[in-house]
């Protein structure tokens, strides 16, 4: 990676594994991220919780649905 180069990662978290099935992304995140004198910096970020089609824990906290 050239040491001027800007970029994005994105992440997802999903309810599981089958796409196809019950399973729905209920976040997605970003970090933008450039190098600066060699050293890798942050520049920005950003959560979104996707609204899922039916109400779910994680762990020991309800994901509830968000009004239209």
């Amino acid at each position: 990676i050239p040491f001027d180069s800007t970029f994005v990662v994105f992440d997802t978290e999903t309810t599981g594994f089958n796409a196809g099935g019950s399973d729905q992304m209920i976040e997605i995140g970003a970090v933008k991220l450039r190098f600066n004198d060699g050293e890798l910096v942050m520049c920005d970020k950003v959560s979104v919780n996707v609204k899922p089609k039916y109400f779910f824990t994680v762990g020991s906290q309800w994901v509830i649905e968000v009004p239209k």
